[in-house]
Parts: C-alpha cells; sequence; structure tokens
C-alpha cells in the first residue's frame, strides 16, 4: 500500500546551532512584502493557456470573482495531491470563485510536458481535471516571487492582493470570508528564506553559521509544505523541509540520497499507524497534523551535500521517535523483458489514445503493482513509445507491452530497502 496518505503541524524542539558569534532567535521568517493590488499592466496581460475554453485569458476575465492562483509543477508532489481538494473548492463555490493554475517558466515545465500530465492524469482518474492552466509564465511569478511549491496567492476584487499561503488554508471558512468581507482568515505565508536557516531571520551575515540544525514537532503556522534546499556562492550547503508528517521527512531524504528507492521501498515495523497516518476523517485530519507534523533545518557550509544529507538522516534517528535503516531484503519484482515470440498476439487490445515513454509507462506499472521493484531489462530507449488505451490499469498497460513485443515477469531480487522502526527511548 502507499505509505503517505494527506497530510498537513503543542510543539516539541530540539535545537543544535554552532555559531562563529552569539546570535539571538527573534522568531519566525517575517512576510515578504508585496503590493496592495495587481497593478492593470498585469491584469490584463493576456497569459497562454492549457485546459481551458480559450487559448489565452487575462485575471480581469474573473474580476467579479475571487482568483486564487496556485503555483505548481508538474514534479512538485505536494502540488499534485492538493487539486482534488481545489476542484471540490471551485465546484463549491462555482461562479464566486476562479482557482487558475500557473506553470512558471522556472519550474522546467514546457507547454507539451504540461499537457502530457493532463492526458496521464486523465487516464488515471478516468476524467479530465478541472482547472485551468498558465502555462510558460514569468509575469505572475515575478510578481508574487516564491521559493517553495505549491504558492497560493488570494486575489479580492478589483486586484486587491487578500493574502499568500500554503495548502492547509485552503478551506471553505476561509473562502467564505475572503468572499464575504474581502480579507483572510489565516496570517500569510511564510516562505522560506533561501540564505538564512530557520527562524534565524535576523542573522546579519549567514557567513557566521558554522553548522546549525532544528528539529520541531508541531505544525509551524505559516510556514509551507516541502523541501528546499540551501546554497552560498551557488554551492548547495543545507536542506530545510518544513511541515510534513516524519515519515514523509524520511521519504523525502532517503530520496535524495539514493533516488533509486521509493516509497514503496519502506518497510514498516511495528509502527501504531495512528501517530503516522493522517486520518480519513476531515473532522479529526487539523488535530492530526497540529500534533504530528515536523520540521527539520540543517546547514553546514563547506561540506559536500551527500555528506549534509547523511548527518541529517543520523539526526533524525537520534532525536526522533523513529528509525530509518537502508538494508538489502529478497522482494519481489517485476522484470520487464522482450517477449518477440508473441509479438502482436495480444487480443482485444484497443487503439490507443494514450502515447507514453516507456519510462512513463514504467512509472505507471508501480503505482498500479503498488511496488517500487519494476526493473527495466529490454535494452530499449527509455524514450521507446508505446500506444495505450485508456483508462490506465494493469490490463491495458500489460496489453500494451504485449503488443510491442515486451511482457512482465515476476522475480525475487535482492533490493534495497528502508526498514523503519520506532525508537526505544528511555
Amino acid at each position: 500500500m502507499p505509505l503517505f496518505r494527506r497530510f498537513f503541524g503543542g510543539t516539541k524542539i530540539v535545537v543544535a546551532a554552532f555559531l562563529a558569534l552569539e546570535l539571538c532567535l527573534p522568531g519566525p521568517l517575517p512576510a515578504q512584502p508585496r503590493p496592495d493590488s495587481i497593478t492593470g499592466d498585469i491584469i490584463n496581460t493576456s497569459f497562454s493557456m492549457v485546459n481551458y475554453s480559450q487559448f489565452n485569458m487575462r485575471l480581469s476575465d474573473f474580476k467579479t470573482k475571487l482568483i486564487i492562483l496556485d503555483f505548481w509543477a508538474t514534479w512538485c508532489s505536494s502540488c499534485l495531491s492538493a487539486f482534488p481538494k481545489l476542484e471540490n473548492l471551485q465546484e463549491t463555490f462555482k461562479d464566486e470563485l476562479q482557482i487558475v493554475l500557473v506553470n512558471g517558466k522556472a519550474s522546467g515545465d514546457s507547454k507539451e510536458k504540461v499537457s502530457q500530465f493532463l492526458r496521464s492524469w486523465q487516464a488515471r482518474n478516468g476524467r479530465q481535471l478541472k482547472l485551468p492552466i498558465i502555462v510558460g509564465d514569468s509575469v505572475l511569478s515575478h510578481q508574487f516571487a516564491h521559493n517553495i511549491l505549491p504558492h497560493y496567492v488570494w486575489i479580492g476584487q478589483g486586484g486587491k492582493i487578500l493574502g499568500t499561503s500554503a495548502s492547509a488554508d485552503l478551506t471553505e471558512p476561509a473562502i467564505r470570508a475572503a468572499l464575504s468581507s474581502q480579507q483572510v482568515l489565516f496570517t500569510g505565508k511564510q516562505d522560506i528564506n533561501p540564505v538564512n536557516p530557520l527562524y534565524l531571520s535576523g542573522l546579519p551575515d549567514p557567513a557566521q553559521v558554522q553548522q546549525f540544525t532544528i528539529l520541531l514537532k508541531g505544525w509551524q503556522k505559516g510556514l509551507p509544505g516541502g523541501i528546499f534546499y540551501r546554497s552560498a556562492n551557488g554551492i548547495k550547503n543545507g536542506l530545510a523541509i518544513t511541515n510534513m508528517p516524519l515519515l514523509k521527512i524520511y521519504e523525502l531524504l532517503i530520496g535524495q540520497l539514493n533516488p533509486n528507492i521509493g516509497p514503496d521501498q519502506f518497510i514498516l515495523e511495528g509502527l501504531d499507524s495512528a501517530s503516522y497516518f493522517a486520518p480519513n476523517d476531515t473532522a479529526d485530519f487539523e488535530a492530526w497534523y497540529t500534533k504530528h507534523l515536523y520540521s527539520i533545518d540543517l546547514v553546514a557550509p563547506g561540506l559536500p551535500i551527500a555528506v549534509v544529507l547523511e548527518r541529517m538522516l543520523t539526526y533524525l534517528n537520534d532525536y526522533s521517535c523513529l528509525s530509518a535503516k537502508i538494508t538489502t531484503r529478497p522482494m519481489l519484482s517485476w522484470i520487464l523483458v522482450s517477449d518477440r515470440e508473441n509479438m502482436g498476439k495480444k487480443k482485444n487490445v484497443r487503439a490507443g489514445n494514450i502515447r507514453m515513454s516507456l519510462t512513463e509507462c514504467l512509472d505507471e506499472l508501480k503505482k498500479i503493482k503498488h511496488t517500487q521493484f519494476c526493473i527495466d531489462e529490454t535494452g530499449l530507449s527509455p524514450g521507446f513509445t508505446l500506444s495505450l488505451a485508456g483508462p490506465l490499469n494493469n490490463e491495458s498497460v500489460t496489453g500494451a507491452l504485449r503488443k510491442n513485443g515486451l511482457k512482465l515477469v515476476p522475480e525475487w531480487r535482492h533490493t534495497d530497502v528502508v526498514v523503519v522502526t520506532e525508537n526505544q527511548k528511555d
């Protein structure tokens, strides 16, 4: 089963800092200054669109509505996991609200990549994503500068900027308040400072930091849920992960250390699921994330980033309630191999309406099989293209593979896994 479901966090703090000079901790990072309203030039700018009834759109088209801009990227899992909630909010408030997804040039996504994402979304969910998307943006991304995705900007009638928020603030009460009073209920998103470590906003010279680590348990109000690399002079020297469940932090961190290890390679031994997985009941959800989210920030100038990541993993194992160890175990794997003898013999394979590369097909197989252990041993180029008939499921994918002379073979392989246990503390 997938390890991580919904997440959003009393506060317990572990902090270690070694500075060249004595420092004080003045409190949270200040909100970034922003204009009170959007200028006429921006609100009347014509933006290139996909997933919309027209090729172009202006924000002035929605001047009588509350507008929420969602800055996102196809590689941002936190962004994608919020889309169903955004769709529900759009449906609930209909003509009073317009949510617009904004995909910026800085994300590295192209218009074609966004279009491919939409095709995959429709195939996986059996329906089209219902939100319009601005592609190739640079104007709004400059106006509303941010460091971590997702980033939400609330714009009231007449172009008044009401505030910025993280995903947790996207609620029906917050939208009703914005519609009725042109005000927001939340304090605003605190974007991660790209230079100063977490909660060291008063630091006059970041070069004074020789080493800094902070681990917090509990939701840090205003901070986004995300991962952010710190750097100095273009060299990575630290990492911040904020407002995430502890298991999700381990997943992200170990994924950075070893990109070949995914969430389905985590083996949980003897864990109390109530403490590590958000409840399905919406009524209990806010109380859960208030208690069970974590944030960690580690900066170590002069060390290779791989060493920084290893130190963060050690620090989590030493001071959090969990311990994660990478080891090798025999695991049932799915091996993709050539099957030329039976090429094209699969009957009733419909003509495909989805084109996917071999790499994208393997990613879908991992989701379908609920495993990270899908190994390509075909010798084909990762860009080899297959034609599939949606919706994407085990039958349609394996049928397309067979039609192209490929098949999946189950086999036990010794594979890297992550064994997670609870720390036994005195």
